[in-house]
């Protein structure tokens, strides 16, 4: 998957960690597809109690939405679009894993 966002599962936790630290975590288009593969992967395992989301570095946890990056050839203006993250968000909270 994308070494912008690492995973790692740890007994019943999976460890995600958003890994652009020169950017100061800021999210791209591709991290949120990521974002989705490993939040669908967590899922399915039934192992997996708890998600741990960090950032790389000491200097920000994440910065909010990469700016310069244009996402889908339309520009920045994308990511204030509703259905760029809140499936991503919906993952978070619906999860059949308690």
């Amino acid at each position: 998957m994308s070494e912008d966002l690492l995973y790692e599962a740890r007994g019943p936790v999976a460890f995600l960690t958003i890994n652009r630290e020169a950017k100061r975590n800021a999210i791209s288009q591709d991290m949120i597809s990521a974002f989705h593969r490993y939040l669908d992967q967590i899922e399915q395992d039934e192992g997996i109690r708890v998600i741990c989301l960090t950032g790389a570095g000491d200097k920000a946890f994440c910065s909010g939405a990469d700016l310069g990056a244009p996402i889908g050839g339309q520009g920045t203006d994308r990511l204030a679009e509703p259905e760029i993250t809140p499936p991503c968000s919906r993952k978070w909270f619906t999860s059949a894993n308690p």
